[in-house]
């Protein structure tokens, strides 16, 4: 029999790591240093500050192209950031920002940011932004090593790069290492009163992102009558399982760039002085997204659905300690596609609520939380007959179905959902 050691050792996810960040920063005002005679330099408020962050993860062998008792994987990163911030006019907001970040595996890049908010009056304002920025591979997007012995496939980083060649030994593929992924979105915002009980916060977004990092595979096929093998970019090895057998590669790669545009809006509406009803909502648009013509039929997915909101509403009673909420979420089907994991998932809308009671002069807060109460589904996927593979797409059925803790998917491949019940008891000393 195991003991309780050893079950929680066998369970724990086989990856240490740890994460130390160091930063200094300062604010000042213009007018502090020296003065200008201009009131709108003097009164500019500057922010600037130095950052160093420490990134190390070690799996034993088992998750990373580490070595079982060897040193760890280390990510030491490098920043430093200054912005000015002013006022042009009573009414007008300027803000002007750049980010220097240095990281040992790519290039150094600067991020630069720009702000333009106008106060309507004291309770509404519109703002303009641009904004510059990139998303670094991480540990696990550079150094990932998984080996799956049922699809022949290996999932690995893509730090260094990949050769792909046939049994003679000829080159029929290069993958380049993988590079930041590059983000520039203009939006232009309103946040404030509507009416004296109506707010809104709304935004509407264009984003154009650079090399845009997917996990994608696989890149060869060990079985086919011609067969293709995959080699490490690093090292020249060919990439095989433990006992020397030849796997399929599946791997992060930059897919060109892809231009998307889209709208976030929060609505809250006062309804009584104890009812509140929120909404929030959030629509994409995939504009275009470009990939070569050795990319994977998956490189050009997006995996995400195109509509989503929330409808909510609250009951806030402080005088005895009661608050009440229920709501619906909806989400609109869409394409999925990555590796083996092909199909729809279907639209889906749900059901939940919350209470808690605050027991007078006793510190003590009862909880309740239930999600998932009622669901409505608009198809079913069911996975293809063959098995689960790169080629074929799962089957998609539509009708419509609704009930009581009915059990929904969100994902591909992933455990259905039911009804989800919670409970506490919170107690603060006071």
């Amino acid at each position: 029999m195991l003991s309780a050691d050893s079950v929680r050792s066998l369970s724990r996810y086989p990856v240490d790591g740890i994460t130390e960040v160091i930063e200094m920063q300062n604010n000042l005002l213009v007018g502090a240093l020296a003065h200008s005679g201009m009131a709108v330099l003097d009164s500019s408020r500057v922010t600037w500050g130095l950052q160093a962050r420490r990134s190390a993860a070690s799996s034993r062998g088992v998750v990373f192209n580490d070595v079982v008792n060897g040193p760890p994987i280390v990510i030491n990163q490098q920043a430093a950031y200054a912005q000015i911030e002013s006022r042009p006019a009573p009414s007008l907001h300027l803000v002007l920002a750049a980010r220097y970040d240095h990281h040992p595996h790519l290039d150094a890049r600067i991020s630069p940011k720009l702000g333009l908010l106008y106060d309507i009056d004291a309770s509404r304002v519109v703002r303009l932004t641009y904004n510059g920025a990139f998303v670094a591979p991480g540990i696990l997007q550079m150094e990932a090593r998984t080996i799956n012995a049922g699809a022949g496939t290996a999932g690995v980083g893509n730090g260094y790069g990949f050769t792909i060649k046939d049994a003679s030994g000829t080159t029929v593929n290069q993958i380049a290492r993988l590079r930041p992924e590059l983000n520039e979105t203009w939006e232009l915002g309103f946040k404030g009163l509507v009416t004296s009980q109506l707010s809104a916060d709304a935004t509407v977004y264009m984003t154009h992102v650079h090399n845009f990092m997917t996990l994608t595979g696989p890149f060869n096929n060990v079985r086919a009558a011609a067969p293709t093998f995959a080699y490490y970019g690093k090292t020249g090895e060919r990439i095989t399982d433990n006992a020397g057998n030849p796997l399929a590669l599946v791997t992060y790669i930059n897919v060109g760039d892809g231009r998307f545009s889209g709208l976030d809006a929060a609505l809250r509406y006062s309804l009584t002085d104890r009812v509140l009803i929120t909404s929030t909502a959030s629509v994409t648009r995939v504009i275009k997204i470009h990939s070569r013509p050795q990319d994977p039929p998956d490189a050009t997915a997006f995996n995400s659905s195109g509509f989503r909101t929330v409808l909510q509403m609250e009951y806030e009673n402080p005088g005895r300690g009661l608050s009440l909420s229920a709501r619906t979420r909806y989400v609109k089907g869409y394409e999925f596609r990555s590796g083996v994991d092909w199909g729809r998932i279907p639209t889906f809308g749900t059901l939940g609520a919350s209470a808690s009671w605050r027991v007078q002069k006793s510190g003590v807060t009862l909880l309740a939380q239930a999600e998932n109460i009622a669901t409505c589904v608009s198809g079913t996927t069911t996975p293809p007959v063959s098995g689960i593979n790169f080629a074929s797409r799962s089957t998609y059925l539509s009708h419509r179905e609704c009930g009581i803790d009915f059990q929904h998917r969100e994902l591909m491949n992933m455990p259905a959902v039911g009804m989800t019940i919670f409970g506490g008891v919170r107690w603060e000393r006071r």
